[in-house]
């Protein structure tokens, strides 16, 4: 169970979840694109660079997991550098939010703003419009699911 925890974030962080991300920077860059517009293999380099930043976050997940008996918890919940890890509000919407509040998840969109504007040639608001639908399914997605 606790090698698996990792394994399965990571599929999440570079699997089917980083394609979907591509093909969408890959939709914005082809009206916001300084010259050319950029390829998909460019839109792809940008959303695995920014994933990248979230590696050590899994490690350190990885860690808590074969050191503590993690029981059902979510592994939101067991990253101590996540809000959500300290505090523990009533409201699970809120306590959604507050599991993705954590200096991985900001320091992943400034990369996302940085590979877009400089790997893929966005301009400054295609670069905005990326950090945007990064920030959106980063936190969004599990407010929806929040129940």
């Amino acid at each position: 169970m606790a090698i698996c925890l990792p394994i399965r974030l990571l599929h999440h962080y570079l699997g089917l979840y980083r394609l979907i991300m591509a093909l969408i920077y890959w939709a914005i860059g082809r009206g916001t694109a300084e010259r050319q517009p950029p390829s998909f293999p460019q839109a792809f380099s940008a959303t695995v660079v920014a994933g990248l930043v979230l590696l050590p976050k899994l490690l350190l997940l990885g860690i808590v997991c074969t050191l503590k008996n993690i029981g059902g918890a979510k592994p939101d919940a067991l990253s101590p550098t996540a809000l959500g890890f300290f505090v523990v509000p009533d409201s699970l919407k809120l306590q959604s939010i507050f599991n993705n509040l954590d200096l991985f998840t900001f320091a992943a969109l400034f990369m996302v703003f940085l590979a877009s504007r400089h790997t893929m040639r966005l301009r400054t608001q295609g670069a905005a419009a990326c950090v945007a639908v990064a920030a959106a399914a980063t936190f969004l997605l599990p407010l929806l699911g929040a129940r």
